[in-house]
């Protein structure tokens, strides 16, 4: 390898390009051919090694944003548990139909609708649904516009 060509090597490696960038920049120099030879004018002093990218800044920033992403969930969480902010409307009115019956005696093909005090509905389940025609349409009604 003459000078010119080493030099040139030099300043592509200076200027942060990868071995691959370089051996593509150089064609009759392999990616393991640059390698070896940085590695030699490494040792005797010509260039100077690289400092490492691994942990670096953007790395750190990742992380910082993530834990203000978590902490922020936990605030909001709090807020919601103490009122601050609105609640999902949850305590919406069903349809109490009668019949009702205790968990133990639930069979596999009765509504699973639970009511207040261990009660749940007990009638037929509607086809493809763990609920009767009643609950199952005032369980998966639409969001109104």
């Amino acid at each position: 390898m003459d000078a010119d060509t080493e030099n040139l090597m030099v300043k592509y490696y200076n200027d942060g390009l990868s071995y691959q960038l370089i051996a593509e920049k150089m064609p009759p120099f392999t990616k393991n051919m640059i390698i070896s030879r940085v590695d030699k004018l490494r040792r005797a002093g010509k260039v100077a090694k690289r400092k490492s990218t691994r942990g670096n800044v953007n790395e750190l920033t990742r992380v910082q944003k993530r834990r203000e992403v978590v902490n922020s969930s936990f605030i909001a969480l709090n807020a919601w548990r103490n009122k601050e902010l609105p609640r999902m409307d949850i305590d919406r009115v069903y349809t109490k139909l009668d019949n009702a019956v205790q968990y133990m005696s639930l069979k596999r093909k009765m509504c699973q609708f639970p009511y207040e005090d261990d009660e749940w509905c007990g009638h037929s389940v509607a086809e493809g649904s763990p609920y009767c025609q009643v609950h199952h349409k005032e369980c998966y009604r639409g969001i109104k516009k």
